[in-house]
């Protein structure tokens, strides 16, 4: 598995230009459903890291990378063997590829609610994240320590639900954190995680 990083800032108004044209039409559709421009240069920009990823491994042009996206919303590239997933934050980028179906995701870690776990968490990774089955009562989690636990959950569960294509279900909240190999990363305010599966689906 191939991990990316990148940033809105590392590209300038006329790629973003160009990489806008090179979208798909339901590409630049999400994309301008976006209210913030900071969120639309990250649609772009994750959009344009793909292409030039797999341009650089097949030695095709950008622009004649076909990108389409499953009925639930997964992105692919039928014309070549690679897995993808990727998301942005705040500005932020993280991509994956790899020769299975792969997840990623980035968040930013800050101080929330303990009640967001019961979203994600399944008892085992409440004891990893607080050390007890159970989410404190505290509001909101500050501990820069349990939240960099939380955050490698998160991020983790995500990446999960887009690896098998499903999004944060019943599945992945039961699927305990460390029962699964995964890369996790803290970078700056930045949580991120990238999820290869075993096995194609």
């Amino acid at each position: 598995m191939k991990i990316v990083r990148i940033s809105v800032g590392q590209f300038t108004d006329a790629q973003f230009a160009e990489g806008y044209l090179h979208m798909s039409p339901a590409r630049r559709e999400k994309c301008d459903r976006y209210r913030r421009e900071i969120d639309r240069k990250c649609c772009i920009a994750a959009d344009m890291a793909v292409r030039n990823a797999l341009s650089a491994r097949f030695g095709v042009s950008p622009a004649e990378i076909n990108i389409r996206v499953t009925p639930e919303g997964k992105p692919y590239a039928p014309d070549f063997p690679v897995r993808f997933s990727y998301a942005h934050c705040e500005g932020e980028i993280v991509l994956a590829l790899g020769e299975r179906e792969v997840g990623a995701d980035i968040e930013r870690v800050r101080p929330v609610s303990p009640r967001i776990t019961r979203y994600f968490c399944c008892d085992s990774d409440l004891v990893y994240v607080f050390g007890a089955p159970a989410a404190p009562e505290t509001d909101p989690i500050e501990d820069p320590e349990v939240l960099s636990r939380l955050f490698e959950v998160w991020t983790f569960k995500e990446a999960l639900g887009k690896a098998w294509g499903t999004g944060l279900t019943k599945e992945t909240k039961y699927a305990p954190f460390n029962d699964y190999p995964k890369y996790l990363a803290r970078e700056g305010d930045f949580a991120l995680c990238a999820y290869e599966c075993e096995e194609n689906a």
